[in-house]
C-alpha cells in the first residue's frame, strides 16, 4: 500500500494528464470500500489527544493522535480493549480542494473526545498505525466534539511567532522568528502557549493584548513535549 505522499502524488500526476486542469481527484468507485475490508484493524475507539506535526505539504495538515480502544471488531496485532494506541492522521480544507489540490477524500478535523470506529493498517516492525483507507478510515459514532478548519497559521507578530489554535487549547507554535521577543524567551516550534500573564492564548490574535497587559515582566506557561514550564522575562521597551 503506498503511503499518503506517494498516493497523492501518484493521484495528482494522473489527473493532471488526463484532465490538464485542476480538479479533485477521488480513489475509484469501490476503492475505499476494498481497502476497508482488508484493513487490518478494525476497532472503536476514543481520541485521548491529538498533535499537529510538520505538514505533509503546504495543503496538508498533519497530526499524531493518541486513542483507546473502545471495542475490538478485528485485530492483526491482537489488540484488546483498553489497549493505547498512536496513529497518523491528515487534514485537508475545502478550500484546497475548490483551489486545485487533488487526492483522496479528506479525514474530519479531530478533536480528543472523538469516538467511532477507525479502519488501520500497521507496517511491520513498527508500533504505530496508518489509515487504512485515507479520508473514509473513520465512521463516527454519537455527537463528535466540533473543531473549526484553520487557515494557514496566522502570525503574532509582536510576539514573533505563527501559530494554530490547538485541539487541546493553547496556540501549537509552528514557527518563530530570530531575533523576537519569542526567540529571547527560548520559545521553540512545537511548543504549545498556554498563557501569558495568566491570559488565556487560544489564537495568535490573543497575544497582542495580553502582552499590552503586562507590566514590568512577563510570566509565560507553555507545553514542551508534554512538560508544562514557566518562563518569566522582562517586557520590551
Amino acid at each position: 500500500m503506498p503511503t499518503l505522499k506517494q498516493l497523492f502524488g501518484i493521484v495528482a500526476l494522473i489527473t493532471i494528464a488526463a484532465l490538464a486542469a485542476p480538479a479533485r481527484a477521488e480513489l475509484p468507485p469501490g476503492a475505499y470500500e476494498e481497502l476497508k475490508r482488508n484493513a487490518q484493524e478494525l476497532l472503536q475507539i476514543r481520541i485521548d489527544a491529538v498533535k499537529e506535526k510538520e505538514p505533509i505539504s503546504a495543503a496538508m495538515r498533519n497530526f499524531e493522535c493518541t486513542a483507546t480502544v473502545v471495542k475490538v471488531d478485528r485485530s492483526k496485532s491482537k489488540l484488546t480493549r483498553g489497549a493505547k494506541i498512536k496513529f497518523d492522521s491528515y487534514y485537508v480544507s475545502p478550500e484546497a480542494f475548490q483551489s486545485g489540490f487533488v487526492g483522496p477524500k479528506s479525514p474530519p478535523l479531530l478533536a480528543a473526545g472523538w469516538t467511532g470506529k477507525i479502519y488501520l493498517n500497521r507496517e511491520e516492525g513498527k508500533t504505530d498505525y496508518s489509515l487504512a483507507a485515507y479520508g473514509r478510515s473513520y465512521e463516527p459514532i454519537g455527537k463528535q466534539p466540533t473543531v473549526s478548519p484553520q487557515a494557514p497559521p496566522p502570525q503574532s507578530e509582536r510576539l514573533g511567532i505563527t501559530g494554530y489554535p490547538a485541539v487541546t487549547g493553547g496556540l501549537d507554535v509552528r514557527t518563530v522568528d530570530r531575533n523576537t521577543l519569542a526567540d529571547d524567551m527560548g520559545l521553540r516550534a512545537g511548543d504549545r502557549l498556554i498563557t501569558i500573564n495568566g491570559h488565556k492564548v487560544n489564537s495568535a490574535t490573543d497575544v497582542g493584548p495580553a502582552l499590552k497587559d503586562a507590566k514590568e515582566r512577563l510570566q509565560i506557561q507553555l507545553d514542551r513535549d508534554g512538560r508544562f514550564l514557566d518562563l518569566t522575562l522582562r517586557k520590551p521597551s
